[in-house]
């Protein structure tokens, strides 16, 4: 409940104001369309079947089931991995993808 809560919100939030969003993040934004995915196709089936101690839809459902962890998964897997390494590139690399023109009013002032 809270996770669909969160990430509509999320997802409210940056379509109201999509014209201020960085490229970095719209990582934020696949995240939240993942999570809310895994929220919506696997949770009520976890949920159901961890009362009743088995499975309770049948072979096709739960091959619907596996594809969508996979799908899912990988897609947040492979978001944070990319987020990771935007932060990695903009705290050891903060000039990288700089114009020089920038770099031009930059430098002058860091070296006094």
């Amino acid at each position: 409940m809270c996770s669909l809560f969160g990430n509509s919100t999320l997802l409210y939030v940056s379509y109201k104001k999509k014209h201020l969003l960085k490229p970095a993040e719209f990582f934020i934004i696949n995240q939240a369309i993942s999570d809310m995915g895994l929220t919506l196709s696997l949770y009520p089936m976890a949920i159901t079947s961890s009362i009743y101690h088995r499975w309770l839809f049948g072979k096709t459902a739960c091959l619907i089931y596996a594809f969508c962890g996979m799908l899912f998964g990988v897609c947040s897997l492979t978001t944070l991995t990319l987020l990771s390494m935007v932060c990695f590139v903009k705290v050891c690399y903060p000039l990288y993808g700089k114009s020089s023109k920038s770099l031009a009013l930059v430098l002058p002032m860091e070296l006094t």
